[in-house]
């Protein structure tokens, strides 16, 4: 008889724990609709005024298109991005002159971003270091170059992955990837 009031009390601990959690998904269901609604009503706003698309805010409809914004610049769309059709890729236009070594550098101020469909992106792969350069840059060997290295060791046969540097969480900095090494031969 001693213990039905401990087992009652745990009984409603766990019930008040379930509630707790539903009542926090509930609450984050109304977050994401409320979200979801001002991303509406901006785009209304946006297509019943005299804004300009590319330049006051950035509105892709049209499936399958690739939008290159500034590198190393603020891309200001004060009124949104909105990239609704399929496979809408923005990503940078970085240019990577021979024997110059420009870094990717993604940089957007706006006041809303829906991506409307899974398979569109904000895409910045490639644009950290080239082959054989920065700080975690793979090593090179005879048959293939080792994996760039980040926030782990990067991949290769031995010892020709790149170095970690960073962190493996991303919470205290995000720096550039490096590139992996270089693939060499000798030939007799």
């Amino acid at each position: 008889l001693q213990f039905q009031p401990q087992i009652d009390t745990q009984i409603e601990q766990e019930q008040n724990n379930e509630q707790k959690e539903q009542e926090q998904k509930n609450e984050q269901k109304e977050i994401e609709k409320e979200q979801h609604k001002s991303c509406e009503n901006m785009l209304s706003f946006i297509q019943s005024s005299n804004l300009k698309n590319g330049v006051d805010f950035l509105l892709v409809t049209e499936n399958q298109q690739t939008f290159f914004l500034k590198n190393n610049e603020w891309n200001n769309y004060n009124f949104g991005i909105f990239l609704l059709g399929e496979n809408i890729t923005l990503t940078l236009d970085c240019n990577r002159a021979r024997k110059k070594v420009e870094l990717g550098y993604l940089k957007i101020k706006t006041s809303h971003l829906w991506i409307g469909h899974s398979s569109s992106k904000i895409d910045c792969s490639l644009l950290g270091s080239p082959m054989n350069h920065g700080p975690g840059k793979g090593k090179n060997e005879h048959w293939s170059g080792g994996g760039g290295g980040y926030g782990t060791k990067g991949e290769g046969n031995g010892r020709q992955g790149g170095e970690m540097y960073g962190e493996e969480t991303l919470l205290k900095g995000i720096y550039f990837g490096s590139g992996g090494g270089v693939q060499w031969r000798k030939w007799n």
